[in-house]
């Protein structure tokens, strides 16, 4: 099944043609339009959350006894929580993060910046 584009913004990672890609400004903008006409489109599915894709995104695993989650320092000494179930920690609603294009949306929208994937 194809991703929603109402769920996408520029530079949200998508699989095409079984790999990875960021949607920009320069060879999507008509292919989300035509997403947007449709609703949805198989060209682009979701992602999936993965520990790989937190790490590439600069989260750190911290582990506390048999418990376990991902951070990301923001903002001096603020951080990005999620759990080891993918959910967003110390707010108060219960957000469960499932696709990476879900992670970086919440991450602009919480933090004010993008994600940036770790070139190492």
């Amino acid at each position: 099944m194809g991703v929603h584009a109402k769920e996408l913004r520029i530079g949200n990672l998508v699989w095409t043609k079984s790999k990875p890609t960021s949607i920009n400004q320069n060879n999507e903008v008509l292919t989300i339009v035509c997403m947007v006409m449709v609703e949805d489109c198989d060209e682009y599915t979701a992602i999936p959350l993965t520990e790989d894709w937190l790490v590439k995104f600069g989260f750190d695993k911290r582990i506390s006894g048999a418990e376990w989650h991902f951070a990301k320092r923001i903002q001096g000494s603020k951080e990005f929580i999620l759990n080891m179930d993918f959910v967003l920690c110390d707010i108060d609603l219960h957000v469960k993060v499932i696709h990476v294009h879900q992670l970086q949306n919440l991450f602009h929208i919480l933090c004010g910046e993008d994600l940036t994937l770790n070139e190492a």
